[in-house]
């Protein structure tokens, strides 16, 4: 059984069910040594099937570095059409 709660679902059976996905990011301010939260909830129309994120994660090309570039924060990349949108879910 997928460990997903959202396995098998569709665009159309989450605005059914009134779905909302709230992502909570926590992190440290080095600035002022405070830990400092964010929160942000997602209704299913907000949500893009066949997405992912962008890599903000890239290489400082002096130092050799790992950088991250926070701008990328929100930037999804299509992904190939031929994926299904969604998985049937299996008869229980």
């Amino acid at each position: 059984m997928p460990a997903s709660p959202l396995f098998g679902h569709t665009a159309e059976s989450l605005a059914e069910l009134d779905v909302a996905l709230v992502a909570t990011i926590k992190g440290l301010d080095e600035t002022i040594s405070q830990t400092v939260h964010a929160n942000q909830a997602y209704d299913s129309e907000a949500i893009k099937w066949n997405h992912r994120f962008k890599d903000m994660f890239t290489e400082n090309p002096k130092t050799g570095n790992a950088m991250i570039d926070l701008n990328q924060i929100s930037e999804v990349l299509a992904l190939p059409n031929e994926l299904p949108t969604s998985i049937p879910p299996s008869a229980s």
